[in-house]
């Protein structure tokens, strides 16, 4: 073997590792281009997010705030009473005759009886117990 054939030798093993070097490169190189050619597209974007989920829990919370709003205004209306004060005082007129009746008839004559009306007393009526005042009144002034 000589040194030309050596040379070539290694010239030949060296063009082939740059060969299959240049190959590589290339066809990564064409990869990457092919690549970048592509359009990219986004996936399409599932169903169940079109799934109006937070509006459902909404008026399905608003449907029962409804429906616990109607049940208390239904249980306080029929706990609520009308005023009937005419048949009350009525009733208690009639207990009153009742029971006064049952009871002796002499408090029934004595209660129809008109109050006598009390006099009023002398010292009041008399013109110097209010020229006194009126001294008194005038003394602290």
């Amino acid at each position: 073997m000589t040194l030309k054939e050596g040379q070539r030798r290694s010239q030949l093993f060296r063009s082939r590792v740059s060969q299959d070097l240049e190959k590589k490169l290339s066809e990564k190189s064409e990869a990457e281009e092919a690549e970048c050619q592509k359009q990219f597209r986004a996936a399409p974007v599932p169903a169940h997010v079109f799934l109006p989920l937070y509006q459902d829990i909404t008026e399905a919370g608003e449907r029962l705030r409804r429906t616990s709003l109607q049940q208390r205004k239904d249980f306080l209306l029929s706990m609520q009473k009308p005023f009937s004060f005419v048949e009350r005082v009525e009733k208690k007129k009639e207990e009153l005759k009742q029971q006064l009746k049952s009871s002796n008839p002499v408090l029934l004559e004595e209660k129809s009886k008109p109050a006598e009306k009390k006099k009023i007393p002398k010292a009041v009526q008399d013109p110097g117990v209010s020229e006194h005042l009126k001294g008194n009144e005038m003394l602290r002034t």
